[in-house]
């Protein structure tokens, strides 16, 4: 029946062509002309023959066939399409998913699109792609968020030890500015603070105390625990004593100690009579000179060696340097024997070389010693004379 139909769709063309007109009638029974039934047709023999037996055979033959008749397509007809990644071939060209891709990833910043393709019936991996990276701080959008060095910072300064503390640097247009908020290491002071940031507290601070004047020398203070401790190794203020030295360190020396007592004050009073009765100046008490002499004195009598060298080998010389004496020139006078001042110095006068020296013009100080020596039955008297 479905070649019958075939051919009973096939025949109006054929009809056409040969110049009829023909009218098939549908199934409801409505009326089909030919101009083979039409009175006026000339000739309806040629349509007879176009394989109908009969008006109600043929009928029944359009009937049978007219499911099939009414503009199906054959089986393995294709109808073109745009191809999808489906793993189905939809522009009938006898292939699928050829050349399909699509884009991936992204244009922002330093970042570029890379493609996938299809491969049956799936994108597979995106390729040629470069992804966002760590920002760096380079004036760059290196994660490619559509801003360039955000929130980049790095840590500055040497330590958090101690005081110290760690400052930031913050990345500005592709390089970072300077070090804010650090605290550096600083000279270490007493305050058992780590100041130099080295792990330690106070360590090697010192100080020195005391004073450096007179005899005494200045000590060293050490902190512990931020506080400093006593003076050490210093030479303390002492009692002041008649030695020439400033012993309780107060830029005075031998103060409270009269330079001369009284026999020694008269034997200066009559030397210098003798001095101005010449046109000479007087001599001033001066006492590093006296403690020389006074010391001569002494030890004379102790040793009973009358010279102007001691039993010991000391000259002047070293015993003006023991006296703390100062001079450029000096000379000594000695004298053994029992008398009073006035007696001394006229006995001096008596001899040439001791008259010398009082009535030396380059003087103008003297030391006088005197040392009554019961022991030795005399006394002994000493002028020492100095610039």
């Amino acid at each position: 029946m479905y070649r019958l139909a075939i051919a009973l769709l096939l025949a109006p063309a054929l009809a056409c062509e040969a110049g009829s007109l023909v009218t098939i009638e549908a199934d409801d029974g409505e009326r089909a002309e030919s101009d083979a039934a039409r009175p006026d047709a000339p000739d309806a023999a040629p349509t007879a023959d176009l394989g109908r037996a009969d008006a109600g055979r043929a009928d029944a033959a359009r009937a049978d066939a007219a499911p099939a008749d009414l503009g199906a397509a054959e089986p393995d007809m294709c109808v073109a399409e745009a191809e999808a990644c489906d793993a189905m071939d939809q522009d009938c060209d006898g292939r699928v998913d050829e050349a399909l891709s699509e884009p991936c990833g992204s244009d922002v910043g330093e970042c570029r699109a890379g493609t996938r393709a299809c491969t049956a019936g799936s994108f597979g991996s995106c390729e040629g792609a470069v992804g966002p990276g760590d920002e760096s701080c380079n004036a760059l959008d290196d994660d490619c968020d559509g801003t360039t060095d955000e929130a980049l910072t790095r840590r500055c300064g040497s330590t958090d030890t101690g005081r110290c503390r760690y400052g930031t640097r913050t990345c500005s247009g592709g390089s970072f500015g300077d070090c804010v908020g650090a605290v550096g290491p600083r000279s270490e002071r007493c305050n058992d603070v780590d100041d130099d940031c080295d792990g330690g507290t106070d360590e090697d601070v010192t100080r020195r105390c005391g004073t450096g004047q007179g005899i005494c020398r200045r000590g060293t203070q050490t902190c512990r625990r931020g506080s400093f401790g006593s003076c050490e190794g210093g030479v303390r203020p002492q009692t002041e004593i008649d030695d020439g030295l400033d012993n309780d360190c107060d830029g005075s020396t031998d103060e409270g100690f009269p330079c001369e007592n009284t026999r020694a004050r008269n034997v200066r009073s009559e030397t210098n009579q003798r001095r101005r009765s010449r046109g000479l100046s007087n001599l001033s008490c001066d006492k590093g000179l006296r403690r020389a002499a006074q010391a001569h004195a002494d030890d004379m009598c102790r040793t009973g060696v009358f010279s102007h060298t001691s039993a010991d080998g000391r000259t002047l010389t070293d015993r003006l340097r023991e006296a703390r004496a100062t001079y450029r020139v000096a000379g000594e006078n000695l004298l053994n024997g029992n008398t009073n001042a006035s007696g001394a110095v006229d006995a001096w006068m008596g001899s040439p070389p001791h008259r010398a020296n009082i009535l030396d013009d380059r003087f103008g100080r003297i030391g006088v010693g005197v040392e009554n020596c019961p022991a030795r039955s005399t006394t002994y008297w000493v002028q020492v004379f100095g610039d």
